[in-house]
């Protein structure tokens, strides 16, 4: 780890014992934020089709005689980017491969483990 790293490793640490709300909201809050901004793609996605839908609705269209044809290749369009953004939400991991790790086989990792844990209040 670097010292940069330890450094602010030691101050969340610090900030989570001593005011555990306001560290519980922080991570909540960034947390918000990042899930947001992965829903902020979909929908932009289907804002602009609505609006592709409008101004072709309203206008006519420019590149195509037939206005349902671009309406159409529009739909397929934004809803083929938007089942790919919206799959990435579904990606499923194989479990691990290896031998199953005990208490007897590594006691100083399990301890470091359960003294993480109690630190984070997690059991």
């Amino acid at each position: 780890m670097s010292f940069e790293l330890e450094g602010e490793v030691r101050r969340l640490e610090y900030l989570a014992q001593s005011r555990p709300g306001a560290h519980r909201r922080r991570v909540w809050l960034w947390s918000a934020l990042g899930y947001g901004l992965l829903g902020l793609f979909p929908v932009s996605l289907l804002g602009l089709g609505a609006t592709a839908l409008l101004a072709a609705n309203s206008q006519g269209c420019l590149c195509f005689q037939n206005a349902s044809a671009a309406l159409t290749l529009g739909f397929f369009a934004v809803l083929g980017a938007l089942g790919l953004s919206l799959s990435a939400f579904l990606v499923r991991l194989a479990p691990p491969t290896g031998i199953p790790l005990r208490r007897a086989d590594a006691p100083a990792l399990f301890s470091a483990v359960e003294s993480i844990a109690r630190k984070l209040g997690v059991r």
